[in-house]
């Protein structure tokens, strides 16, 4: 099938020696958008595999598109571009399609875990050998919160800091 890479809507111009991005979404629905957008679109969706596969209705765009791991925009122009999907058929997907992208909930960012961001900021290595200090006692609790921690976590989170080390 086709390759598994994931990047369907960013993909690199091979064509003509160019090496920059190409966006293959609704805006790459012009008859001449370029050689480019033809190169990728074999690379991620080959014709001859397309061609294999009915795409009755935006359902059956949506399963061909899980199917070669691209959005369903990116299958709904390469089909248009392949004479399978009329340029009628494919704008109204495309719409369709946007409208569901529009309407979707929104994920709320999450705050991470303090003891995940200074394991990761201050780094393992520094981390392990000041939580050494400490119970070594060179090095007081309230002392490694204020300067390794930034005061992130209070001296009762420690022992999370220390779980998040191993």
């Amino acid at each position: 099938m086709a390759s598994a890479m994931s990047f369907a809507t960013v993909a690199w111009r091979v064509a003509r020696g160019i090496f920059a991005p190409v966006s293959y979404d609704a805006n790459s629905t012009a008859p001449d958008a370029g050689r480019e957008y033809d190169i990728v679109g074999e690379i991620l969706m080959p014709a001859v595999e397309l061609q294999a596969i009915a795409l009755k209705d935006l359902d059956d765009v949506k399963a061909a598109a899980d199917l070669f791991k691209v959005t369903p925009s990116a299958l709904a122009v390469r089909a248009m571009r392949l004479g399978r999907l009329t340029t009628l058929t494919a704008l109204g997907y495309l719409r369709e399609l946007e409208t569901e992208f529009l309407a979707r909930q929104k994920p709320k960012p999450r705050q991470p875990k303090p003891v995940k961001a200074i394991r990761k900021y201050s780094g393992r290595a520094l981390t392990a050998r000041m939580l050494r200090a400490v119970d070594e006692r060179r090095l007081s609790q309230r002392e490694f919160c204020r300067v390794v921690c930034l005061n992130r976590i209070s001296p009762t989170e420690i022992s999370e800091l220390k779980a998040a080390l191993r």
